[in-house]
């Protein structure tokens, strides 16, 4: 029999195999289905515990229960209510209790070279009662409402960093979505070049090969060993991030949607989005407030000038035994007073050198770099937007391709295989076809997961929600790809409506 016959016997089923298990890649299984890797999560079968399972929907509510970061933020919310608690208390009067007789005893003597000698011999007691009110206090107004603005801001910078980190959980486990699954393609093509490496071996044995063909499957079969160990560690940094961002301490799995591998689309207008960044901005409301915040502490400044006028009232009252600068003091002799007094304090600094004048000054000028501050962040966050509508638009484009080639890929393959049978071609370019096929398998799982990442950060951006994958009834195709939803459909990569009904 023909040696090239034999060789495409012993090596057709095994590549076809390999060409059909991607056929459907998002019919009705998707490629993200499953992230629990064998070759990854082989020694971890024994175990009988059953492991925490984390979907797409999971992820924010263990974000907010678990990461360390948002706890102490959430500390500092309770720090700000408790300092606006503390300032609202300069409306109410204060009362402080005070005493040096607790008691307080006294003796002495007096010598006197013209007069009689004295002595002193007191035992004595007393207690202070004092009641101070602000009646007016230029500073009280504007020192609660900064503390209020205060907490206003540590709410904004507590939700902005959990939009933050959330989105970076997204990005992680969309990542980690996509190299599981590269780890299944990398097992693949390298079960094909050992069975390609056993082969060539097998051939030039009985002659009817060459040395160069086994060097080639060799090399092959290493280069495809490298590349799936790699995968594997990058999946292991990429769970070992995940575990670290939402702080767990168990065992996972991250599994997909049964019914789409794309989250969503979007389903607003530039102009749309960038309005609702630029009002729901949570950076841009913190910079907002710290120009306010510091025209506060101008006006604070300036109230030091001002005058400050108080009520008080001190009650004293004490009593006494003895007596003091007598001959003979008496024991016995007991005395009791007590004392009330009301007035009011005025108070007014008529000249410091200048000082709270500069102190003003400085704070002023300080406007200038918190209003640089905000027109910076307006910038950047146009620019993040336009660029994120741009690789939106590339990106779909990327998925379409990278599918074709996907595609082209399989039927190239399958045609090389057919001209192998009728002795038109070498096993080298059957190899270099199946590397190309597991090329544009990577570039296809890539190109759903970035997708994913940029809907999920023009989500983070302009807290718009858009439109779920399996949620197209309300899609405005005047700003969503129709050629794009026309071949996601096409080629049930979305299939939500039959999978739901089955």
């Amino acid at each position: 029999m023909n040696p090239r016959i034999i060789k495409f016997i012993l090596f057709l089923p095994f590549i076809i195999s390999y060409i059909t298990k991607y056929d459907n890649a998002y019919g009705q299984e998707n490629i993200y289905l499953n992230s629990n890797n064998k070759s990854y999560l082989k020694n971890k079968t024994n175990q009988k515990k059953e492991k925490l399972k984390i979907g797409y929907n999971d992820i924010k509510n263990i974000l907010i229960n678990n990461n360390e970061d948002l706890k102490r933020y959430r500390s500092r919310i309770n720090q700000s209510k408790s300092l606006i608690k503390s300032n609202k208390a300069a409306w109410f009067p204060k009362i402080n209790l005070t005493s040096d007789q607790l008691p307080k005893f006294t003796t002495g003597d007096s010598t006197n070279k013209f007069s009689n000698n004295t002595s002193t011999n007191l035992l004595s007691f007393g207690i202070s009662t004092t009641l101070e009110w602000d009646l007016i206090n230029p500073s009280r107004r504007l020192n609660i409402s900064l503390a209020s603005q205060d907490l206003d801001n540590n709410n904004y910078i507590y939700e902005e960093n959990l939009d933050n980190l959330y989105f970076e959980a997204q990005q992680i486990f969309f990542e980690a979505q996509a190299l599981s699954k590269e780890i299944e393609v990398a097992e693949e093509a390298l079960n094909v070049s050992n069975f390609a490496l056993n082969e060539a071996q097998s051939r030039y044995e009985t002659g009817v090969g060459n040395k160069m063909e086994v060097l080639e499957a060799n090399l092959q079969k290493e280069k495809d060993e490298i590349s799936l160990e790699l995968t594997i560690a990058n999946l292991r940094k990429k769970r070992n991030s995940f575990s670290k961002i939402l702080n767990l301490n168990v065992d996972f799995l991250i599994v997909g949607d049964p019914y789409s591998p794309l989250i969503g689309f979007w389903n607003s207008s530039y102009e749309e989005s960038l309005e609702e960044a630029l009002k729901n901005s949570k950076s841009l409301k913190v910079n907002q407030n710290n120009l306010s915040m510091n025209k506060k502490r101008a006006k604070i400044k300036l109230s030091e000038k001002k005058p400050l006028v108080n009520l008080y009232n001190t009650f004293s009252v004490s009593s006494s035994k003895g007596e003091t600068g007598v001959e003979t003091p008496d024991l016995n002799k007991i005395a009791k007073t007590n004392t009330n007094t009301l007035g009011l304090k005025f108070s007014l600094q008529i000249f410091d050198g200048g000082k709270i004048k500069e102190e003003y000054n400085s704070i002023i000028e300080k406007n200038k770099e918190l209003e640089s501050d905000l027109n910076k962040e307006i910038i950047n966050l146009t620019n993040d937007l336009r660029n994120s509508y741009i690789d939106l638009n590339i990106n779909e484009k990327r998925i379409i391709n990278s599918f074709s080639q996907l595609k082209s890929a399989k039927d190239s393959l399958f045609i090389s295989l057919k001209r192998l049978e009728a002795g038109l071609t070498t096993q080298r370019e059957v190899v270099n076809l199946q590397r190309d096929l597991k090329a544009a398998e990577r570039n296809f799982i890539t190109s759903i997961s970035d997708y994913n990442i940029l809907i999920a950060k023009l989500n983070n951006l302009t807290k718009l929600e858009g439109n779920k994958a399996c949620d197209k009834k309300d899609l405005n195709l005047e700003t969503t790809s129709k050629e794009f939803i026309h071949f996601l459909e096409k080629n049930k990569i979305i299939n939500c409506l039959n999978e739901k009904k089955s």
